[in-house]
This record gives structure tokens, sequence and C-alpha cells, in this order.
């Protein structure tokens, strides 16, 4: 679709440019973003991606794995990776947990068990990233300002900007219709996480995770 584009941070088909997904979150300059046919990763651990019919029940199975080690010996079988920004295993993709926050882009999502040898020691400098990222986006007074730092959100009601998501903010104080990202106008599409609440705004679609 000549409208349409390929985020593999978030593995989904987006509304977009030829630059860009249409909320910025995946673009050409971060090398996240297919707008060709011809131009689409095709890697083997995509082709070699389990296919998951029940999520509920993927999320589970995952969620039961306390370590990361534990947690990708089950990616080829079960769908399992471990995000190691929220320090647990969750159901996802090769390219990113199922709700995106945790991605191979950001470095924090884990899908072969040999890349939790050396955890520990990332998981240390992500806790100090976060710490100093923490410190910028409270340093930001505006929206406007507060937009323009990665990984940075506003939150109206609070007037305050705080690290986060796409989904809401990374303390779980901030999200839905209150919560701005990456621009200070209200996108009532993309401010929704879930299919049945995107669904239900007629103006928007879903864009599921491909397998």
């Amino acid at each position: 679709r000549s409208d349409c584009g390929w985020c593999a941070a978030r593995d989904t088909c987006q509304e977009g440019s030829s630059e860009a997904g249409r909320d910025g979150y995946c673009n050409v300059r971060d090398g996240d973003w297919y707008w060709h046919l011809e131009q689409c990763p095709d890697r083997p651990e995509y082709r070699d991606a389990p296919q998951v019919a029940n999520v509920t029940r993927q999320q589970q199975l995952c969620a039961s794995a306390t370590t990361c080690e534990a947690c990708t010996n089950r990616s080829s079988t079960s769908g399992c990776g471990w995000c190691a920004a929220r320090n647990r295993c969750e159901a996802g993709t090769p390219a990113a947990g199922l709700d995106g926050w945790c991605n191979v882009r950001d470095n924090d999502w884990l899908w072969r068990a040999d890349a939790c040898a050396d955890e520990h020691l990332r998981q240390q400098e992500r806790e100090q990233e976060a710490r100093e990222q923490e410190a910028r986006c409270g340093a930001a007074d505006t929206c406007t300002d507060c937009t323009d730092q990665p990984r940075c959100g506003w939150c109206a009601s609070q007037a305050v900007c705080t690290r986060g998501n796409p989904a809401g903010s990374s303390n779980g104080t901030c999200s839905g219709d209150d919560w701005r990202w990456l621009t200070c106008e209200w996108d009532r599409c993309g401010n929704e996480t879930t299919c049945a609440a995107c669904a239900a705004r007629h103006e928007c679609g879903w864009g599921a995770p491909r397998p």
C-alpha cells in the first residue's frame, strides 16, 4: 500500500511517508522504517519465529519465566523475549515485545539465550541511563521542549515532563488522553494502546504485529 510502511522496532505496518511512520517513532534515519518492498528485512529469525494463536496463553507462559536464560530458551517455541527495561519475560517477536516498550532498536529486547551473558552489566548501564534520561525529561518545563526530548512525554493534567513511551509515563501515573508523545497535539488514534479501544474510534484502525 502506498500510504503504509513497516516499523521494524514495533514489528507493525503503519501509516506514514517515505521518511517515517506517522508518529515518527520509526524512521529512515534510525534505520527501522521500510517504505518499499525491496527494503523489507528478510532475516532468518523472522522466518523462524513461532506462530502463536492464543496471545493470552502466550503471555502467561512467558511471564512464568523469571530469568533471561529461561525466557529466551522459549523464544523459538513460545515467542518469548526478555524485556530488560522491565526485567521480565514477555510475549513478542524477534523485534520487540507485543506493546513495543522493549525493542531491538533500544537494545533492551533479548530474543536469543546467548544475549543474556552480559545482561547484568547492561542492566546497570540502562538503569544509569534511565536516571539520566529522567533528569533530562524533568528539566523540560513546556510540552514542546518535553516532546523534543527522546523517550520523554508530557502529562497535561500535571504539567510535567517525564520518561515514558507512546502508551504513557514509565511510572504509570499518566496515559491516554492526558499523555502527549512526540507532539503536543492530541492524536486520538496514537494514544490508544489496545485493538478494542482503537477500533472503537471510527477514524482509527489497528496495525496488528506480524508473526
